[in-house]
């Protein structure tokens, strides 16, 4: 028995006090059966214990194996002889197996660090599903029934993974190489995780990026690993030791190696490196030679090198990045080989389609994917676009396991398209079926030797097995949730409808446990409809008008796994009106034989009054329209907590500038507010919405006239201004970093007051198309990220 005096047990009749170092138990749970019988004990502010026959175990947070030492309550799943303790915390839900923890946070998905409470319920198909009650609203994770795997969270800290290598290790297993941003690498083998990184002085950076192997003509391999600011490595095993390569082009922030292919001439083994602001850089017998590309002027950024044989077995080179798609012949590089609907590609991949071509597949910033048919090199032509819409149009081209199954990674998910009939099934992968982000990062996606898909993303690595087979042939429950009349809600299975009433919406909810935007419905309303609707995820049905009379609503669904429920009907009688009955036909007969007479003598004297009064009425409607126009305009432009612009007016601006004739230098500013959800955290909503007004009215104070000042969201602000080169923007950045940190901010409800600061990243440019526009939001953003990581509380450009 658990008191706020601690826990208590009954032995040979009298209670007694079980002495631990906690003051009082919160929760009590018993796992396992006989001698495996285990006791649990949750405590706020004293972690977890356990009581079995060996003793007394105890998890804190100063042990580091708990993230908080406040429990709220526990929950078990899998069986007795192998039973798995889950427990919501402060900070997260911590699962207990064999004595190891390990917890699952924000970054994993939930809603919310803050779990107060959690159960385990059991489907019929003995899949175990863990709801959760965070601070933040419900989640739910179906535990042992997701294809998808979190492998790893590194580049959590910054934006995510970028290179991926899963490979055989030396002694016939394997093992896994993570290359993320703001983590360095880290090395899954041996069923242990090693982490390199400048933090312990084994990278010179802790921005990882492309991690690739290749091999040269003697089938010799070379692992190479490219880091920010230039650095090339060589990774030499074993050890492993990271030798850095001796390479042409200046050590710079924003310059990376993005990939590398090598390829075999006259014996010898040349390699090829894309740069993603250098173009392309050729080593062969360690002599380095640079290339640029026909047809484009300034920065050549590429990000993937594609290398070709054709069927005369000449060998071909292809390069994509942000100035579209090049060729090399073996002479030169030629970039006006191909138009694409798109020339901004993240990513690029050859694949073999069922007629033999060799068709690249083009990842786009803002079309999707894109293909080319590359069969004849010297012919290269578009192909039609004719795949299953992809779910965002930010794409990082496509890979394809042994089964012919095409994965696409995108920055709302991954779609999944299957061979079927001569076209594709889309299926896309989000958050809600267990993967782990769903913002994928470019250079990450491969699918292995036992057709798993993996991926890097913005919150860490994934990986998705097709193998894992989900038995689910449990039909669910089809429940009716009620219909509304007019507005008015109605309880019950037995709907009347009363004289006069124009709209019935009937709703009802198929109650699965998983991938509920997959169910489907269908309903037919006997006595008004021939045969039922199509089969649709719309859980609800609307009419309007419906003729007096007795119906029955027939509802079909099924779930994702094809599961048919057992069909709802529910009744439904809509009454006549007054002037629908009998009586008043024949009334109205007689009536209408006597006003027939009357009826022409005031026929053009009501039509002039009617068209009067509709007249007057549209010039009001329309006027009233216009006035709603209006401040629906002003609305969709402005942010309502700060007044500031929002958005989608500082990219309208942005796009303004973009096509203006020649261009416009364009200065970006992007500022963030240091540590806002602690501030969040200490002082609640009120205070910082204060906080944000506080920021909004010092950058409208010191921005020039002309400049556009936005909030973007959250704490999340920026400026625009026109004509202003780099050293004018930083400069206004500082002034209002400055301003902002000076400035007193008043805590509502309180006579306090408090300080905060902001981190700021600068850019400039001239804007002359979409794609100038793009990569200034993305340098500022950039250099945003830059001053967070120096420490926060300054200006980076």
């Amino acid at each position: 028995m658990t008191t706020l005096d601690g826990l208590w047990f009954r032995q040979d009749g009298q209670w007694q006090k079980l002495e631990l170092a906690s003051s009082g138990a919160d929760g009590l749970r018993t796992t396992g059966r006989g001698e495996r019988e285990q006791l649990w004990i949750a405590t706020i502010g004293h972690g977890l214990w356990r009581i079995d026959r060996n003793g007394v175990r105890h998890w804190s947070a100063e042990t580091g194996e708990l993230p908080s030492d406040d429990l709220y309550s526990m929950a078990v799943s899998g069986s007795d002889e192998d039973p798995v303790l889950w427990v919501s915390s402060r900070a997260g839900v911590v699962r207990i197996h064999k004595d190891r923890a390990r917890t699952f946070d924000r970054s994993h998905g939930l809603p919310s660090d803050a779990v107060r409470g959690l159960s385990i319920w059991r489907s019929p198909d003995g899949v175990d599903v863990l709801w959760l009650a965070t601070e933040s609203g419900v989640a739910r994770a179906v535990l042992g029934g997701s294809q998808w795997h979190t492998v790893s969270l590194l580049g959590e800290h910054g934006t995510g993974v970028f290179g991926l290598l899963p490979e055989a290790d030396a002694h016939g297993g394997q093992r896994l190489w993570v290359a993320a941003n703001a983590d360095g690498l880290g090395l899954f083998e041996n069923g242990t995780w090693r982490n390199f990184s400048q933090a312990n002085g084994l990278l010179p950076s802790n921005d990882a990026g492309m991690i690739r192997r290749t091999l040269d003509g003697s089938g010799k391999s070379t692992l190479w690993l490219a880091m920010s600011g230039g650095h090339l490595l060589r990774v030499d095993e074993p050890g492993p030791r990271f030798v850095e390569v001796d390479t042409p082009w200046p050590a710079n922030p924003g310059l990376a190696a993005q990939d590398v292919v090598s390829t075999l001439v006259d014996g010898k083994t040349t390699y090829w490196f894309a740069l993603n602001t250098g173009g392309v850089q050729r080593l062969r017998e360690g002599v380095w030679t640079a290339y640029t590309a026909k047809g484009i002027d300034g920065i050549w950024r590429v990000r993937r090198l594609i290398s070709q044989v054709d069927e005369k077995g000449r060998n071909w080179l292809w390069a994509a990045g942000s100035n579209g798609l090049a060729r090399f012949d073996g002479e030169r590089w030629d970039a006006t080989v191909v138009k694409l609907p798109d020339t901004y590609l993240q990513g690029m991949n050859l694949l073999r389609d069922d007629a033999g071509r060799s068709v690249l597949w083009l990842g786009t910033r803002n079309s999707a994917i894109v293909r080319v048919d590359v069969s004849d090199p010297t012919r290269p032509h578009v192909l039609p676009d004719d795949l299953p819409a992809a779910p965002d149009p930010s794409a990082y081209g496509a890979v394809r396991d042994s089964k012919g199954r095409i994965y696409v990674c995108t920055n709302a998910g991954v779609q999944q398209l299957t061979p079927y009939d001569g076209s594709f099934q889309s299926r896309v992968f989000t958050r809600r079926d267990g993967l782990l982000n769903d913002e994928c990062n470019g250079g990450s996606q491969l699918v292995d030797d036992q057709d798993r898909f993996w991926t890097g993303t913005l919150g860490g690595a994934a990986m998705f097995d097709p193998a894992v087979r989900i038995h689910d042939g449990t039909p669910k429950p089809l429940r009716w949730l009620g219909a509304q009349i007019d507005g008015k809600s109605i309880d019950g299975t037995a709907i009347e409808v009363p004289p006069g009433r124009h709209e019935l919406i009937a709703r009802f909810a198929l109650l699965s446990w998983q991938r509920e935007a997959e169910s489907r419905f269908r309903s037919q309303l006997i006595g008004y409809e021939r045969e039922p609707a199509a089969w649709s995820p719309q859980n609800y049905r609307v009419f309007s008008s419906l003729p007096p009379g007795r119906y029955r609503l027939r509802i079909e669904a099924h779930d994702y796994a094809g599961n048919a429920s057992a069909p709802l009907e529910v009744a439904i009688a809509v009454q006549p009106r007054w002037w629908q009955r009998s009586w008043a036909w024949a009334l109205g007969l007689a009536l209408i034989a006597a006003l027939i007479m009357m009826a022409w003598r005031w026929r053009v004297h009501s039509l002039k009054g009617a068209r009067r009064v509709l007249e007057r009425q549209i010039a009001e409607r329309t006027e009233e329209l216009h006035e709603a126009n209006r401040r629906l305009r002003e609305l969709s432009y402005s942010d309502s907590l700060t007044g500031l612009a929002n958005r989608r007016l500082l990219l309208e601006n942005l796009h303004h500038h973009a096509r203006a004739e020649g261009g416009t230098l364009l200065s970006m500013i992007s500022i963030d507010v240091d540590r806002f959800k602690d501030y969040n955290d200490r002082h609640g909503h009120p205070a910082d919405d204060e906080a944000l007004r506080s920021v909004a009215e010092v950058m409208l104070q010191c921005a020039p006239p002309g400049a556009v000042v936005a909030r973007q969201g959250g704490e999340e602000f920026s400026c625009v201004i026109a004509q202003a080169d780099i050293g004018q923007a930083c400069r206004l950045a500082e002034a209002i970093r400055v301003a902002v940190a000076a400035r007193e901010i008043a805590v509502p409800g309180s006579e306090r007051s408090n300080r905060i600061t902001i981190s700021a990243g600068v850019a400039s440019a001239r804007v002359g198309n979409d794609a100038q526009m793009h990569e200034l939001l993305r340098s500022a953003d950039v250099a945003l990220y830059r001053a967070k990581r120096e420490g926060r509380n300054r200006v980076c450009s």
